[in-house]
């Protein structure tokens, strides 16, 4: 149960830090020590951890990049080791590159580059392509089996297989903003604005079912569900994480 809450905790100040600064920190597991793991005089930003806790990738923009870059976009995606602090780069791209995610299986990197979205396999270093629309692919996010990416496409939620193929579209009743699988694989959290509030919402994947949690009374954005293992989830998680003003 304590683990669990310092998970959380741990999971809040990178998401705040994601939104709002520029440095990575990291709530230490006890509180309430909290270390710094980038200041390097970069502005770090979409930090995601490691699948087994042991580091965070980011997506690191020199302060003086160019405005062509763009707000979400950086020239380098990079690796930090959670104990040792080392520092990895891991992609450059001078087209810019956001939101990295690293698949379950520790292997491999997603990420979106230029105007694609990409692979790069940790292991051996090969790049490759998965999708092939023209640009506006956003958030790409790996299904809890690795099997699945999921992916925004002009607010509205795409998938593909990992290995590639055609992508499938799943279509909302509101242009989504931001989202995450549920940890069962069964379907999405997603946030979306809906009569001028931004709220939080539920996409099943098997019948394309929205409804909004957990009350009409929830506003909310940038929605994580779940907690780490090995708490034993429900259908949407332990717990719903989302980003609301500066908290």
């Amino acid at each position: 149960m304590i683990r669990g809450i310092l998970w959380l905790l741990a999971i809040v100040v990178l998401l705040q830090v994601a939104c709002s600064e520029t440095n990575i920190i990291d709530a230490e597991r006890i509180l309430p020590a909290e270390v710094t793991l980038v200041s390097d005089g970069w502005d770090n930003l979409q930090p995601a951890w490691l699948p087994d806790g042991s580091g965070v990738v980011y997506v690191a923009r020199p302060k003086s990049a160019p405005s062509a870059l763009g707000r979400e976009r950086g020239l380098f995606i990079r690796r930090v080791d959670r104990d040792a602090r080392t520092i990895r780069e891991l992609v450059a791209d001078s087209t810019g590159v956001a939101y990295p995610a690293v698949s379950p299986d520790g292997l491999s990197l997603v990420f979106c580059a230029g105007d694609a979205i990409r692979i790069f396999d940790l292991h051996d270093q090969s790049m490759r392509q998965v999708s092939d629309e023209d640009g506006d692919e956003l958030l790409p996010r790996w299904s809890p089996d690795g099997e699945t990416l999921a992916y925004l496409w002009r607010g509205r939620l795409r998938l593909r297989s990992a290995v590639g193929g055609p992508a499938a579209t799943f279509e909302a009743p509101d242009s989504i903003r931001a989202f995450c699988w549920l940890p069962d694989g069964s379907g999405w959290l997603y946030s979306a604005r809906r009569n001028g509030t931004v709220a939080l919402f539920q996409l099943q994947r098997n019948n394309g079912q929205v409804m909004r949690v957990p009350s009409n009374e929830v506003i909310g954005d940038w929605p994580a569900a779940g907690a780490p293992p090995p708490a034993v989830h429900s259908v949407i998680g332990l717990q719903i994480l989302f980003h609301y003003g500066t908290s």
